[in-house]
């Protein structure tokens, strides 16, 4: 199952996968923090230099 462009997703998708995503957070208090701290971590990583090797870790 190919894995959907998140900027192809519809206004009216969108709006159901948050409605979704709320519905989640009311059952489960902790999700919210989960998938903050999910979304910070990938965005970290999408963004963060790639790190240099010393000459001496070659």
């Amino acid at each position: 199952m190919p894995v959907p462009n998140f900027t192809e997703i519809s206004k009216a998708e969108g709006a159901a996968l948050s409605e979704k995503i709320e519905n989640s957070e009311q059952k489960r208090p902790d999700f919210d923090a989960t998938l903050r701290t999910a979304l910070i971590t990938i965005q970290n990583r999408a963004f963060e230099p790639p790190r240099l090797r010393h000459r001496s870790e070659s």
